[in-house]
């Protein structure tokens, strides 16, 4: 059978019912995480109005953020696919406006950082850098529409290297010495908010668990129905 003549696949037909909207609001959605991420760490510094003067850099806070968006938007991701499983059939539409809105954002965020910094401070983290650049040929990857669109196991491996990629994105910012400036805070408590980057790895941690226990179900639940089959 011609690849034309065959029937649309269930993620065609719930992507073609829904239109533009999960691109629309996965947009929107990416657009609060950046802003909130933003305003949070504002707030961290007792900076309730960021329209005032303040000493603080904006547009490289901004940069910092859209990474941080990007790896929450791909976290979400990873804890929507088993959770929409068992809820219906509107995942299938969410799954490249996800991946591909999270790689815009690390796309800005490598841009606008570039843009920002010196020969010698790329030098300097030039491991961070290495495995930032990893991350985003890994998320280019799942991005791709030319990719997706081939055959069911090729395209089920690219899927999977979004587990990969996720690790890749987390440890990017984790070289550029986070974890010394959390242990600073948790033994000073100042300010008394965490930092973006622990509050964002927190949430993905968290995310992970969930994942990590809502798939044990289901393994359990197929086990408990192979068991009882004739």
């Amino acid at each position: 059978m011609a690849s034309h003549d065959r029937p649309p696949t269930h993620a065609q037909l719930t992507a073609r019912r829904w239109g533009y909207r999960p691109w629309v609001m996965t947009a929107a959605m990416a657009l609060l995480l950046w802003a909130g991420l933003l305003y949070y760490h504002l707030v961290r510094r007792n900076i309730w109005n960021p329209f005032l003067p303040h000493d603080q850099d904006i547009a490289a806070l901004g940069s910092k953020c859209l990474g941080l968006a990007a790896v929450l938007l791909v976290g979400l991701l990873l804890l929507w696919e088993p959770l929409a499983r068992r809820r219906g059939a509107g995942w299938p539409a969410y799954r490249r406006p996800f991946g591909t809105v999270a790689f815009g954002l690390m796309v800005l965020h490598a841009l606008t950082s570039l843009l920002r910094t010196s020969g010698d401070w790329l030098l300097a983290h030039w491991p961070s850098i290495l495995v930032g650049a990893l991350a985003l040929l890994a998320f280019g990857i799942i991005a791709s529409h030319a990719l997706l669109h081939g055959g069911a196991r090729w395209r089920e491996a690219i899927r999977r290297l979004v587990y990969p990629a996720f690790g890749l994105a987390v440890l990017h910012y984790l070289l550029f010495g986070k974890i010394g400036d959390w242990i600073t805070w948790s033994r000073t408590l100042e300010p008394p908010l965490p930092g973006t980057s622990l509050l964002v790895t927190l949430l993905v941690v968290i995310m992970a668990l969930i994942r990590l226990a809502l798939l044990l179900l289901d393994y359990a639940r197929r086990r408990r129905g192979g068991m009882t089959m004739p």
